[in-house]
């Protein structure tokens, strides 16, 4: 407990050191509803941030290029997905990373009662697939395709969690995708009102999924972490980055870094670990910058990284763009 009041102490001198522009609140694109969301109201609570919900990481980061937003909240395989298609036609992305925010893992559900024991028992069913332009859509047609499963062979509903698990408990729909925290706390709360069923994916077929390219990476959901759950279940999983533009200052990116290392080592039992409070912020950071195709990092928090011995691809500012600061005081 001392490593870790010490460590705290640290970082807080950091934060009070280079705090600035508390007078102004950075817009900052969230699904709506998310675990994005939950995670960054927590962790940066004291944060000049004001929060505005969106239908996903598409929207998020549509706004964000538009100059729309200061800072949003992105999927990993969304953003690659961007970039692609950016690379693709030839235009540059205004923006840049901070840090990874949160883990989710993609869930697939049905009743328990159920005849759907995998994705091609989908075939002719009612399956809730997230709200229209929301990432969830995107991480199922992935699976679907990586399975050789036509998407048109079931009868999308669009609906999030909320809703799609209420026509669940129902009978309304067949099945649903949720992409959530693991454990998810929704889908255990589910459990408690129906029993359900995790349905497994076919990790052979998923394999081509799992890459820092894509995105995503292998999940295996032990047996019984949710009521019913009689057997381990394969799934996916995506973390989710917190991005800015170019013009966003420095002090506020090296702020919010530390704030959110803060907040995790707060919820870690490192008693075991490093005497040396340095070495438990570095193993933090480290975490907070998983390596990713595509991404580039702002400047101010490459610099951070490469303080800790971290190194990531740096953002290079573009003089031509014209991006502006559009918070509000």
């Amino acid at each position: 407990m001392k490593n870790i009041t010490c460590l705290i102490s640290i970082i807080a001198l950091f934060v009070v050191c280079g705090c600035e522009h508390k007078n102004y609140l950075y817009r900052t694109g969230v699904s709506i509803n998310s675990a994005s969301m939950k995670e960054l109201s927590t962790a940066l609570e004291h944060e000049p941030l004001k929060y505005v919900g969106t239908n996903g990481s598409a929207a998020s980061l549509r706004l964000l290029q538009k100059g729309l937003l200061d800072f949003a909240v992105v999927r990993n395989d969304i953003l690659n997905k961007s970039n692609e298609d950016q690379i693709k036609a030839g235009v540059k992305p205004v923006y840049a990373a901070v840090a990874n925010v949160v883990d989710e893992t993609c869930y697939l559900i049905a009743r328990k009662d159920s005849d759907i024991t995998n994705i091609f028992d989908l075939k002719g069913k009612k399956v809730a697939i997230g709200r229209k332009e929301h990432g969830t859509i995107h991480v199922a047609g992935n699976i679907f395709n990586a399975h050789g499963f036509k998407s048109s062979l079931i009868t999308p509903v669009y609906a999030p969690f909320e809703e799609s698990s209420e026509m669940l408990i129902s009978g309304e729909i067949d099945a649903l995708f949720c992409v959530d925290i693991f454990p998810s706390p929704n889908i255990k709360a589910l459990s408690e009102k129906l029993p359900i069923k995790l349905i497994t994916l076919d990790e052979d077929a998923i394999k081509p999924l799992l890459s820092y390219k894509r995105g995503y990476f292998l999940r295996q959901i032990p047996k019984g972490t949710f009521k019913g759950q009689d057997s381990e279940v394969t799934a996916i999983k995506v973390n989710s980055v917190l991005m800015t533009h170019q013009n966003v200052p420095d002090s506020v990116i090296k702020n919010l870094i530390l704030e959110l290392a803060k907040h995790n080592l707060s919820k870690q039992d490192t008693s075991s670990e490093s005497k040396h409070p340095n070495q438990q912020l570095k193993k933090q950071l480290a975490q907070m910058c998983k390596k990713n195709y595509y991404l580039k990092y702002h400047p101010a928090a490459a610099k951070l990284y490469d303080e800790y011995g971290i190194e990531v691809e740096t953002f290079q500012k573009n003089v031509s763009l014209n991006t502006t600061l559009i918070g509000q005081d």
